[in-house]
């Protein structure tokens, strides 16, 4: 597989199933694909938990999510916000860390994401 077969995953996520406004499932993937667009990348799969709250530590679209990483079809992962990855900030870190395992960025529309240093900003 070659970068050019990878693809930008949107991950989003609600704590109820019929949140609205800037929570909604709708609502944050529309962000995504509008920010992916500007940058110039190209979507590949949506994962999307419902119902599931941002303290739950088992999410069934993030273990697809993370599955996809390990097969390297992911080139990024983009979310509207960071408490769509989770409420807990250990458990952002967490996530992050496999994210940086796997060498797949993760960009956040709204907020920009905590790096290291070392780590170059997310402007390709």
């Amino acid at each position: 597989m070659t970068t050019q077969d990878k693809t930008t995953a949107i991950y989003v996520r609600t704590g109820v199933h019929s949140q609205t406004g800037y929570r909604s499932l709708a609502t944050q993937e529309q962000a995504c694909r509008t920010y992916a667009a500007a940058q110039g990348w190209r979507v590949g799969k949506v994962f999307a938990d419902v119902g599931t709250w941002g303290t739950q530590r088992y999410r069934p679209s993030m273990h697809r999510l993370l599955a996809a990483l390990r097969d390297g079809v992911v080139e990024r992962v983009l979310i509207a916000r960071p408490d769509r990855l989770s409420r807990s900030q250990a458990d952002i870190k967490a996530i992050l860390h496999v994210f940086e395992e796997w060498a797949v960025p993760c960009v956040s529309v709204e907020r920009p994401m905590h790096r290291r240093a070392s780590q170059p900003a997310e402007s390709e």
